[in-house]
């Protein structure tokens, strides 16, 4: 155990308690819960909510040089809208 790789640490003993956890290494390890797909509600009227979601950048430009594309999903209607983006500063 004392092999003189540490300096001015002292060791008090060979065992090494389990029970005091680290708590960045406990939150490294969680797990966040699914996002769900469905919901109960939905909007009454044509863009009552509107979903929206940036994708990218993508692997390979499109032909008009889109590297982004954003998405809006109206709820009530279900219509969806797709622009390419050069930037994602663009939505702004």
């Amino acid at each position: 155990m004392h092999k003189g790789m540490v300096k001015g640490m002292e060791i008090l003993s060979n065992t090494t308690t389990l029970s005091s956890t680290c708590e960045p290494c406990l939150k490294g390890k969680q797990t966040h819960t699914n996002i769900q797909k469905e919901t109960g509600t939905h909007a009454n009227t044509v863009l009552g909510h509107v979903f929206s979601d940036i994708c990218g950048k993508l692997p390979t430009c499109l032909h008009q040089g889109y590297l982004y594309f954003v998405t809006w999903v109206d709820d009530k209607s279900r219509k969806v809208f797709v622009i390419g983006l050069h930037e994602k500063s663009e939505v702004a």
